[in-house]
């Protein structure tokens, strides 16, 4: 099949060809979307998991200062636990 044979197969079929693409310009838009939708999903459960993990650490940081003050005899008055209550678990 050379080049010649395939211009004049599209110059005699180009209603047929343009037909052909039309209907392939919906399927393809909804997989390009559903693509794009998987790769949303991914990020926002990874962007989750990220701000789950600073909040997690953010207590877990506060509640480890908070014993080590117990522990070593530091925690005399409540003005000293203010910083661990204040921490937002949200």
């Amino acid at each position: 099949m050379n080049w010649q044979t395939v211009v004049a197969f599209m110059q005699a079929n180009w209603q047929t060809m343009v037909a052909f693409l039309q209907a392939l310009l919906t399927p393809t838009i909804a997989v390009l979307t559903v693509v794009i939708a998987v790769a949303q999903y991914g990020l926002a459960k990874a962007k989750f998991r990220h701000e789950l993990y600073e909040r997690r650490s953010a207590v877990f940081k506060a509640t480890m200062q908070f014993i080590a003050q117990v522990t070593s005899g530091e925690m005399r008055s409540s003005m000293r636990r203010t910083p661990f209550c204040e921490i937002p678990l949200r």
